[in-house]
């Protein structure tokens, strides 16, 4: 009853988004503008995208284990995690692609997903670094300025609680585990297992060579996705500049944490719309056009990728769905 009731409510945030996307918009000036678009300009972007996975791919590698999993599988079953994300209700996605990782590679779930947390967090201080960077040579409000500035000071924090964690991780242990006595009805030794394999992720950042390779790759990833956005705008707003690009990778990022149905239809074309005319003052419908496009470019390749995977591995979405659901349910239990 729980997960409907999600999925509609996804369903629901989906549909207001498309109409917010598309209040307003001309659809004759929407169709010259796609129609006039420079298609040449999605041949960097496809270099770009390529790129960005394969980047993406050999960071989520290090953080398994570089010697346990081999490029073509990290590369394959990343993109296989993005297919189920943008067909499958519930964003299982993550889930799967380290139910399918440790299938195929035997990591072992727990740390699987422990490196997607990881994932997720050096993704968020990326774009917020994007954002402070690129905030002094946008024309802003004081109070978006302001707030772009408490969410770097959230960022420098996390950086500075990462590495406290990493260098007095025994001694976190033993706070957590004190904690973890005075709560009544708790089991403190599953709970600091469970604490211990989300740890387990951030094992290949124990090094300051292991810290160099993942902060490199990541920073190569982002680097790469600004690419494709900024190729693809070139095609549909010629001239549009590097820090447009940036700004917009870094506020969908920060969008893709909406709940919405598979892919984030509807989201992902309002904060286009929003991000490329409130600040930069693009036409709206070349806004529009560009976000519908770039979205659509990526989710098919993603997707394209992720059915060959699901070939090569001789898999369905409903094996998947069934095998994410049977390693939650002993977490759920206890």
């Amino acid at each position: 009853m729980k997960k409907r009731l999600l999925f509609w409510v996804g369903v629901g945030i989906s549909l207001v988004g498309l109409w917010l996307a598309l209040r307003g918009v001309e659809l004759d000036k929407l169709g010259a503008t796609l129609a006039g678009a420079n298609y040449w300009w999605l041949i960097p972007a496809l270099v770009f995208h390529f790129l960005t996975i394969g980047t993406r791919s050999e960071r989520w590698r290090v953080l398994l284990g570089a010697d346990k999993v081999d490029p073509i599988t990290a590369f394959l079953v990343l993109n296989l995690g993005y297919l189920i994300m943008n067909v499958l209700p519930l964003r299982v996605g993550d889930p799967a692609r380290a139910v399918i990782v440790d299938r195929r590679c035997h990591v072992g779930i727990p740390r699987a997903l422990s490196t997607v947390v990881v994932e997720r967090v050096l993704d968020v201080l990326v774009v917020t670094l994007g954002l402070v960077l690129v905030i002094p040579f946008m024309q802003l409000p004081a109070v978006a300025v302001q707030w772009a500035r408490i969410f770097g000071a959230l960022g420098m924090l996390a950086i500075l609680g990462i590495v406290a964690l990493l260098t007095q991780r025994a001694l976190a242990e033993r706070i957590l585990l004190a904690a973890l006595v005075r709560v009544p009805r708790l089991s403190p030794e599953k709970w600091l297992a469970r604490w211990r394999n989300l740890m387990s992720g951030f094992d290949a950042l124990g090094s300051a060579r292991g810290v160099l390779v993942v902060c490199g790759w990541t920073l190569a990833t982002w680097a790469t996705g600004v690419g494709v956005f900024w190729a693809m705008m070139q095609a549909f707003i010629p001239g549009a500049s590097l820090v447009a690009a940036t700004f917009l990778l870094s506020v969908e990022s920060f969008g893709m944490a909406v709940p919405a149905t598979p892919g984030n239809w509807g989201v992902y074309e309002t904060i286009g719309r929003m991000g490329l005319v409130v600040p930069f003052g693009y036409p709206v419908a070349q806004a529009v056009s560009f976000t519908v496009a770039v979205h659509l470019f990526e989710n098919l390749l993603l997707n394209l990728i992720g059915v060959i995977a699901l070939i090569r591995y001789s898999l369905s979405l409903g094996e998947i769905s069934a095998e994410v659901q049977k390693a939650a349910a002993p977490a759920e239990e206890s």
